[in-house]
């Protein structure tokens, strides 16, 4: 008796076993008493919308995941736990060894147990990398590939053996897209997404959406590459930084510089020790902390040979006493330094 209902339906070809969504939207005829005496449905199809909602969704899903992996294989991994089911009932990824040969790397799907068994095929009847057909086609091409329906009559064509042959009936795939995985447009791998049980299949937009998801992972990939990276030339900077303190405070030599436009002056934490101060007594200003420490008899001569190598831009090494006022004695040293311009 409502005025409008409305219903969205999923609907499956039975021929082509293709999917669909409808949206029923039905309303009531009444006679002049106001009684219903039939309704009028109008279907209208919103496979598309939903779909691109669901892309929509899967994209957005994908970038929250993906902004702190560090890790290259986790990022491939929990692509996996998104796109099965959402997008596809099998999904994995090959990538590229040293010999030219595809590794499999992770496989997910919709039934746990068929994945043994299509790595168990995978074992048996290797692809040849010098066939140019299916994963190796895309290797070969760096262009994805749709198989939109696969018939039975392709497991015959494609199996080796009988075995080979009930295995890929068993595995039962419809539907397949392979898509090259890329890093700065050199093709390291393929993703495979494939559709078995759920009876759906891929189209050309699917092949599209596919694509995006591929490059979006090959960025994810990368980022995480550099992160790696970044965090080994850290670590190794580090290390080069410990060693140099280590030279350092084993052959007494001390390192600062200072910035003479804003008077800052860094040094290296032996400097202490060798111009006999207290430590973090440098509070970073070279006329209020360095000076003082040189031999009041000195310091017109060590001035004197800093601004000249200023002006001349050259280098400078010249000895000179320490003020005994720091340490009650005088103690000598062997300065040596050189001048640098920024590009003003």
């Amino acid at each position: 008796g409502e005025d409008t209902a409305e219903a969205v339906y999923q609907v499956r070809n039975r021929t082509t076993h293709r999917e669909s969504w409808a949206k029923a939207t039905s309303k009531p005829l009444r006679d002049e008493h106001g009684e219903v005496i039939y309704a009028v449905t109008v279907f209208r199809d919103i496979t598309e919308e939903r779909r691109a909602k669901v892309r929509s969704q899967f994209l957005s899903e994908m970038t929250s995941l993906f902004a702190n992996i560090q890790d290259f294989k986790q990022v491939l991994m929990d692509l996996g736990s998104l796109v099965v089911p959402q997008i596809a009932d099998w999904y994995g990824v090959d990538l590229l060894n040293e010999a030219g040969q595809l590794e499999v790397i992770h496989a997910a799907n919709i039934n746990p147990e068929d994945v043994e068994l299509a790595l168990e095929m995978r074992r048996r009847y290797p692809s040849d990398p010098k066939n140019h057909v299916g994963v190796y086609k895309v290797i070969h091409s760096g262009e994805p590939e749709l198989m939109e329906f696969i018939s039975p009559e392709l497991y015959k064509i494609s199996a080796q053996d009988e075995t080979h042959y009930e295995m890929l009936k068993k595995l039962n795939l419809k539907s397949y897209v392979i898509i090259p995985l890329k890093l700065q447009d050199k093709t390291i791998g393929v993703i495979n997404f494939c559709q078995s049980c759920s009876g759906r299949h891929f189209n050309q937009t699917d092949l599209n959406f596919l694509k995006e998801v591929a490059y979006r992972a090959g960025l994810a990939i990368e980022n995480a590459r550099l992160h790696k990276q970044a965090e080994a030339e850290k670590l190794r900077a580090q290390k080069s930084e410990e060693r140099l303190a280590l030279a350092l405070v084993s052959s007494r030599i001390s390192l600062w510089e200072w910035i003479i436009p804003t008077d800052q002056l860094f040094y290296t934490d032996n400097t202490a020790e060798i111009f006999a101060i207290e430590p973090n007594s440098f509070q970073g200003s070279f006329y209020k902390d360095f000076l003082p420490t040189i031999h009041p008899d000195d310091v017109g001569r060590v001035r004197g040979a800093m601004m000249l190598s200023v002006k001349n831009k050259s280098e400078y090494s010249l000895e000179y006493r320490l003020n005994p006022a720091y340490e009650g004695q005088v103690r000598w040293v062997h300065a040596r330094g050189q001048t640098y311009y920024d590009s003003q």
